[in-house]
């Protein structure tokens, strides 16, 4: 997946929809390694269900597989005239992005 050197980091817990709402964006996106990477572990990664939350995804992805990918969903979330309930699935995202890069 990621760079030998590059740590793995979970990113857990992810709804369903937000996970949906991610590949979208991704599929509008030129094809480059890291792009395929990211789209590649996004759905490699198993959905599972949590009472009361329903379906979610943990995923496995470096650190700079995340900083990327933030980039790439606020660029779309500035750029790319999100509806509402597009936004906010997206913002979710991003929040746990910005969560898991900040673990160790």
């Amino acid at each position: 997946m990621a760079e030998r050197d590059s740590p793995m980091v979970s990113v857990p817990s992810i709804a369903e929809v937000d996970v949906e709402e991610t590949l979208r964006v991704l599929e509008g996106r030129p094809e480059d390694a890291t792009s395929l990477r990211v789209c590649d572990a996004i759905r490699s990664a198993q959905p599972y269900d949590i009472s009361p939350g329903g379906r979610v995804r943990s995923i496995q992805l470096s650190k700079e597989d995340i900083g990327w990918l933030i980039g790439a969903l606020e660029d779309f979330l500035k750029h790319g005239a999100p509806d509402a309930e597009r936004r906010k699935a997206l913002n979710r995202m991003v929040a746990k992005l910005y969560a898991a890069s900040q673990s160790r």
